[in-house]
């Protein structure tokens, strides 16, 4: 947020850093204050979008390369936030591309991430990077433009349709919930999908992140099944 604290962090950020909370500075930088050139709070103070690179040390003491990318938000739980995309890049670094702009780094970054991205608005995908078209499984031209709710199970569209209203509305809602993907051909995928509200070409969307947790629900359903057959 605007004071550098640490809202909302994934399980790669955790592996990295530990438990939530704190300040940005402190875990990446070890520093007591701000950094002069953060890029959070550049990317708060222009609402543009900004990519560099940081060399950190994580929670076991090893240093390494990261790319870090942020990204406006209208607002995190009422207040003034950036979401922050970090690729850990120590290994590659020695053998990686060389970008020629930063525009081509950031959107390598976005394209290689391992969750989907992607951004609804008027009801319509209007981007969806290259981990989602393939949790889909259509091509981008067969996904940009069509209404979120095609790829989405028909007993889950209204709890999704209502989540993106009440973001559009400027309340807050819960931003993390499962629902089940409809994919091309015919299957359905659990998700966890993390949304937040941003300003696309100038007009209010939700950036949405998507997570694959098939695994995960048919572990518990398989768990459930076998405590009810021992009752």
């Amino acid at each position: 947020d605007d004071e550098h604290n640490i809202l909302y962090q994934n399980r790669f950020f955790t592996t990295l850093f530990g438990d939530p909370g704190g300040k940005c500075f402190r875990l990446y930088e070890q520093r007591e204050r701000p950094c002069d050139d953060c890029p959070a709070a550049e990317t708060l103070r222009t609402g543009r979008p900004r990519q560099t690179e940081r060399r950190v040390v994580d929670r076991q003491g090893q240093r390494r390369l990261l790319v870090l990318t942020t990204m406006p938000l209208q607002e995190w739980n009422g207040k003034p936030a950036v979401c922050e995309i970090i690729r850990d890049i120590t290994v590659q670094s020695q053998s990686r591309p060389q970008w020629q702009t930063s525009e081509e780094s950031y959107r390598y970054l976005i394209e290689n991430v391992n969750d989907g991205i992607c951004i609804v608005q008027d009801g319509k995908v209007v981007f969806i990077n290259r981990k989602g078209t393939s949790m889909i499984g259509s091509p981008l031209e067969e996904i940009i433009g069509r209404p979120v709710v095609d790829f989405i199970h028909p007993e889950d569209r209204p709890l999704v349709q209502e989540r993106i209203r009440r973001h559009l509305a400027g309340e807050n809602p819960p931003d993390t919930y499962p629902y089940r993907l409809l994919t091309r051909d015919g299957h359905v995928r659990w998700m966890e999908l993390r949304a937040s509200l941003i300003a696309w070409k100038g007009r209010p969307a939700t950036l949405n992140f998507v997570h694959d947790i098939t695994d995960r629900k048919e572990a518990e359903e398989a768990l459930r099944q076998s405590e009810e057959r021992f009752r």
